[in-house]
């Protein structure tokens, strides 16, 4: 069934190129459209592959892209008396956005350190 939905024009593309194998003709018919079958019967026909190669060759291109991992800024003191990890969504951070980050971080544990102060009094 899945061999139906190869277009006319792939098929006969497929018999000129030499391609009468049920295994390579579901990698051609697996395809996401016309123009990538037509890519992949070129391939097979011009690189001779094999099943698994043209498995493998799908496999890449449908494939996503990996995700960018986050970016993280680790600092531990000389006396390890601290670790102080900081983690970005992005993958790039500039220094002046780590420092920024910083910053917002010390006001707000300075906020928190007046407030705290302010109700006990």
């Amino acid at each position: 069934m899945s061999l139906r939905v190869i277009p006319k024009e792939v098929r006969e593309a497929c018999v000129e190129s030499g391609i009468i194998s049920k295994s390579l003709l579901l990698q051609v018919a697996r395809q996401p459209n016309e123009k990538k079958m037509q890519e992949m019967v070129q391939r097979i026909a011009a690189g001779g592959l094999t099943r698994d190669e043209a498995r493998r060759a799908r496999r890449e291109e449908t494939e996503p892209a990996p995700r960018p991992q986050p970016f993280i800024f680790d600092f531990k003191p000389e006396d390890d008396s601290f670790h102080l990890r900081v983690q970005f969504r992005k993958s790039h951070v500039s220094p002046d956005e780590l420092a920024a980050a910083l910053r917002e971080v010390l006001r707000k544990i300075e906020s928190s350190r007046l407030s705290s102060s302010a109700a006990v009094a």
